[in-house]
C-alpha cells in the first residue's frame, strides 16, 4: 500500500500570518484552506476549490468546527477520532427535522481533511466518484457534477445542497483567482 503524501499541519503554524483563520470570513477561510491544503488536495486528485467550498458550506466559512470537523462527517460507529453528539438539521420528507447525531471529532484540521479524503476515496458509498472525475479539468461544470455525485451518494439530506455548495464554489473560485493572479 502506498504511503499517504504528507500534508502541512496548519494546527501548529504560528509564524505565517497568511495561515491565520478568521471564522466567518470567506477570504480568510479560503486563503487558510487553499494555502494549507491546496497543493496536497491537487496531488490527491481533488479540485481544492470543491473541497474548500464543501467545507465552507458545512462550517459557515469556519464558524462552526466542532471537534475540528470541517466537513460535517458523522460518526456511525466508534472510530479512531472519537465523536461529539450535536444537534443537526436533516431534511426528511421535505421537512427540516432537528436531531441529535454523533459527528467525528478529529484532533486537528489536518486530520479532518485526511478524514474527508479517506471517506471519498475508500468508502463504498463514495469511492466510485474518484473514478468518474479522474483526469477531468477543474471547471465549474465538473465541480457541479462532483458535488451532485457526492450528494446523490448520500452526503447530505438538504435538497438545496448542490446549489448552496456551488454558491460557495463560485465564491471560493473568485477568491482563489484573486490570490493567484
Amino acid at each position: 500500500m502506498q504511503e499517504p503524501t504528507p500534508i502541512p499541519n496548519p494546527d501548529y503554524v504560528e509564524d505565517k500570518p497568511e495561515l491565520k483563520l478568521t471564522p466567518g470570513n470567506p477570504e480568510s477561510f479560503t486563503s487558510f484552506m487553499f494555502l494549507t491544503f491546496g497543493d496536497w488536495l491537487t496531488r490527491e486528485g481533488f479540485d481544492p476549490r470543491i473541497i474548500i467550498a464543501q467545507s465552507a458550506l458545512e462550517t459557515g466559512w469556519g464558524q462552526h468546527t466542532p471537534g475540528h470537523n470541517l466537513f460535517g462527517i458523522k460518526s456511525y460507529h466508534e472510530d479512531h477520532m472519537g465523536s461529539k453528539k450535536l444537534v443537526t438539521t436533516e431534511v426528511v420528507n421535505n421537512e427540516e427535522v432537528h436531531a441529535l447525531a454523533a459527528f467525528s471529532a478529529p484532533n486537528s484540521f489536518n486530520a479532518s481533511v485526511r478524514a474527508y479524503i479517506h471517506l471519498i476515496k475508500h468508502t463504498r458509498r463514495y469511492r466510485h466518484i474518484m473514478e468518474l472525475f479522474k483526469g477531468l479539468p477543474t471547471t465549474a461544470e465538473n465541480a457541479e457534477k462532483y458535488i451532485r455525485a457526492v450528494y446523490d451518494a448520500g452526503y447530505s439530506t438538504d435538497p438545496k445542497y448542490v446549489l448552496k455548495a456551488m454558491n460557495c464554489y463560485n465564491r471560493v473560485s473568485s477568491i482563489i483567482n484573486s490570490m493567484v493572479n
